[in-house]
């Protein structure tokens, strides 16, 4: 350890001030329960070796406690739904029956999460292309109605921009956008 400054080396009271630190005690809590100095600790702490012990034991007590509340968990899982499929198995009252019911799928069916979006999809066709994919559509037998758009001309002034590649297929359309999510992805 260097004189007065920060610990080059890790010792048991270190590591047992980083499990109090990990728990969330204060400077001046840790330093009663180990008789150091509240400034002695804020020096300790400027450690990276000790920054380091923190983080693993908050790492280790984290883990300690998900394993307990899943072994908890595990333990009442059992008769905790025995007791509810005998609410709804015993009770005359509708209402506790169906609750019992409930609470047991609510418990034994995973639950599915869902992310949705909501998106727009713009695709303009000219009046050629639109004709061919009508005419393709009534060959294999699909009721048709297609809106369509009247041609406005830019206003003055304004200029559109290059749409790009002209897209082929509904295939090439849903690879283009997939193409650009990915592009939008953080890294």
């Amino acid at each position: 350890m260097t004189s007065g400054g920060p610990p080059d080396a890790l010792n048991d009271r270190h590591r047992l001030l980083a499990t109090y630190i990990a728990l969330g005690y204060t400077n001046e809590e840790a330093g009663r329960e180990l008789d150091l100095a509240p400034n002695r600790i804020s020096i300790i702490r400027q450690s990276p070796l000790f920054a380091h012990e923190v983080e693993q034991e908050r790492r280790r007590i984290r883990t300690q406690i998900t394993a307990d509340a899943l072994g908890l968990l595990h333990q009442e899982a059992l008769p905790s739904v025995r007791r509810l499929a005998e609410l709804r198995d015993q009770s005359d009252n509708l209402n506790v029956a169906l609750g019992a019911s409930n609470s047991i799928v609510d418990r034994v069916v995973p639950k599915t999460l869902r992310h949705e979006e909501e998106r727009t999809l713009r695709i303009v066709f000219d009046a050629e292309v639109l004709a061919e994919m009508r005419e393709a559509l009534v060959e294999d037998g699909a009721f048709v109605e297609v809106e369509e758009a009247l041609a406005l001309p830019d206003p003055e002034g304004v200029h559109r921009a290059d749409p790009g590649p002209r897209l082929e297929s509904l295939d090439d359309v849903l690879a283009a956008l997939r193409a650009d999510e990915a592009l939008a992805e953080p890294a």
